[in-house]
């Protein structure tokens, strides 16, 4: 059971850059290296917000479709002890930890808070363990679409269940994407190491894997 302080966790839902090159293409070159800096970047944010993180990879998502993988992860989460899950990816390069504290307060008053894409889609899902209790039809949502965040919405408010909303981000799934985001970006540090391509990449230490 975790202890008094953190009641909230982070669920870091992303596949591994050797899994994600194989359904994604950010780059021409070198695209399993900018994957990987986005992941880090993902990691070493949710990191820094000092609450608990758990990864669940593809070696550890279990189901079919992506709802099933993604709910399954949840509620893995939640038999852990938790009252709240925050769910992140690893492909949106202005997330920060500000974002993740603020839908960490946000949960204290709201069964859910939700981080809009520019596609229609939540670059993070966070929920209460009664509100996912009370949605266990979640997996059947079109995730991956450009109806995900009003499915969100509209499950929600069918339950009368509260939703707050975090600022719209950018997230990058084709290589359009990233050309639009390094184009707008142009003091962004990631930006630069995007674009350099260190050829050391540092990578962070993943040692809060608590689904071995």
């Amino acid at each position: 059971m975790p202890n008094s302080v953190a009641h909230t966790a982070i669920l870091f839902f992303a596949r591994r850059p050797a899994a994600e090159v194989q359904e994604k293409t950010l780059a021409s070159v070198h695209n399993k290296r900018v994957l990987q800096h986005l992941r880090d970047h993902a990691w070493r944010t949710a990191r820094a917000t000092g609450l608990p993180c758990l990864i669940v990879d593809e070696r550890r998502q279990q189901g079919t479709t992506f709802g099933e993988r993604f709910a399954h992860a949840m509620q893995q989460v939640f038999r852990q002890g938790y009252r709240r899950v925050i769910a992140i990816g690893g492909d949106v390069p202005d997330l920060r930890k500000q974002h993740i504290q603020r839908a960490a307060d946000l949960l204290r008053q709201h069964d859910w808070v939700l981080g809009p894409d520019l596609r229609g889609g939540a670059y993070l899902i966070a929920c209460t363990r009664e509100a996912f209790a009370k949605n266990p039809h979640l997996h059947t949502l079109p995730w991956q679409t450009s109806y995900t965040l009003k499915s969100l919405l509209q499950s929600a408010r069918r339950r009368q269940q509260s939703v707050a909303l975090l600022s719209v981000l950018h997230d990058l799934n084709h290589r359009s994407d990233l050309s639009v985001w390094l184009a707008h970006h142009g003091q962004h540090r990631l930006r630069s190491l995007l674009q350099s391509l260190l050829k050391t990449v540092s990578n962070p230490a993943y040692s809060s894997v608590l689904f071995p």
